[in-house]
């Protein structure tokens, strides 16, 4: 069995693939796959909350962008994210 750091290197590399055809749906639900492990993973967070953005669905970009700012309060790239989202 592959141990947690090669299954985020596949995850990521799928996720990946699939931002790239423009299926986010499918990014999103590796991505929340991932956070079963590790919910504060800010970079996981952030990109869940890009995906949304993508599929305009603001009210849930918001939301993850939030959850990437209390972990990461100072972060531009992601108060920059937030304030395109509003």
């Amino acid at each position: 069995m592959k141990n947690l750091e090669d299954k985020k290197k596949i995850n990521f590399h799928k996720v990946t693939e699939f931002k790239k055809t423009g299926n986010f749906l499918e990014a999103i639900k590796i991505l929340k796959s991932v956070l079963v492990d590790e919910p504060n993973f800010t970079p996981v967070l952030n990109d869940i909350a890009n995906c949304y953005f993508q599929l305009n669905e603001l009210d849930h970009a918001e939301k993850y962008y939030l959850l990437s700012l209390k972990n990461e309060p100072l972060n531009i790239q992601i108060l920059n994210n937030l304030s395109l989202s509003r």
